[in-house]
This record gives structure tokens, sequence and C-alpha cells, in this order.
């Protein structure tokens, strides 16, 4: 590939969705950082997500809902997956409050949810079912990090064993970018099946 256009940074996030953006936040402010995108930076999964968040922050501890979460599924779990995301779910809220979404509330108290196999309502929306999308809002803008659009990443250099940076396509030009850290964060499989309530932008 004759590359017309060579980008250096410390660190290469491929993605814009919820999982990019948090740890863009999570990032030292000074870290050079630059982050990639298909499309526009709000053309994503996270942003269409309807669904609230399942959390036991309101809770003692996390022991009911990893209990309701093995219960739901049978047996065919990973313990320690299901340990890890249930015992994390009171640290995603406080950190998704600090930044400033806007959860459901009345008169102060958090409108929680009651779905699927939970005992107890743990479901926190914002905006009804637009969660997904004033999350997206909400985080979006205080990312102190450039964000290039337009953006397809074909290709991941790798160089004796380490991968060191990136190869695609900018606004149809060839791009390279070169990264001590490459992040992939570039969404799920939905968009390989035919019918999908994906993101179009999303290829799997």
């Amino acid at each position: 590939m004759s590359l017309h256009k060579r980008l250096e940074t410390d660190v290469l996030i491929i993605g814009t969705g919820l999982a990019a953006i948090s740890v863009a936040l999570h990032l030292p402010p000074g870290t050079d950082t630059l982050l990639v995108t298909k499309g526009t930076r709000f053309e994503t999964n996270s942003v269409r997500a309807q669904g609230g968040i399942a959390s036991a922050y309101a809770e003692v501890d996390h022991r009911g809902h990893f209990e309701d979460t093995c219960q739901a599924a049978k047996g065919r779990i990973n313990l320690s997956a299901v340990d890890y995301v249930t015992r994390s779910g009171a640290e995603a809220m406080e950190f998704l409050l600090r930044q400033g979404v806007p959860f459901d509330q009345s008169e102060g108290e958090f409108l929680l949810g009651r779905e699927g196999a939970h005992r107890l309502p743990r479901i926190y929306h914002s905006g009804g079912d637009e969660t997904g999308k004033r999350i997206m809002e909400t985080l979006m803008p205080r990312v102190p990090f450039p964000i290039l659009e337009q953006t397809c990443i074909t290709e991941l250099i790798q160089v004796n064993g380490q991968i060191v940076g990136a190869v695609g396509y900018s606004l149809g030009e060839p791009i390279e970018i070169v990264a001590r850290a490459t992040i992939l964060a570039t969404g799920g499989v939905g968009g390989l099946f035919a019918a999908s309530t994906n993101d179009p932008s999303i290829q799997g």
C-alpha cells in the first residue's frame, strides 16, 4: 500500500462507542491519544442502546446480582466472569454519575426498573429508553483527545510480534497510524447478520 498520510501517537483507540470513550476518559489528560471511527463519532451501537444498566449500586453488595445472574444462566456461565461483572457494576455506576450522566430520578431517588431474572429492581435508565444515547451525549464532549472520523482501519501493523499501530483509509485516502499502544473497541459481530438492529457501520 502506498501510504499518503502517516500519524504517530502514544495510544490509538479504534472505535468511539462506550468502551472506547471509557478507556479515553481513564487515560491521563496529557497522553498523546487518537480515536478513529469508520463513520461519525455517534454512529455506534452504544448510542442505539435502549435498555438500562443492571447494577447492584444501591445494594449492600453484589451477591444478589451475582446469584440472579447464575440462576438465569442455568449453569452455562464462567463464574469468575460473572463475579467480576456484577462486582464492578457499582464502580461503573459511580464513574457514570461522576461524569454527569442524568439517570432517571423522582424526588431524589433513582427510578429503578426490574427485568428478566432480577429478584430486585436494579435497572438504571436515562431518558427512559434513551439510556445509550444519553450516556454517549454526556461522555463524548468530555473526551480531551482528537477523534478521526470517516476512517476505516483495515489492518494492524505488527513488528516482531508486537502491534505498533494500524493502517486503513481516512476519507478515502490511505493512512498509517503508528502507536505505542493500540486498543480495539470496534463493537460486536451483529453487523455480520443480514437482519440486525446494530448500527449500519458495525461490521464485526
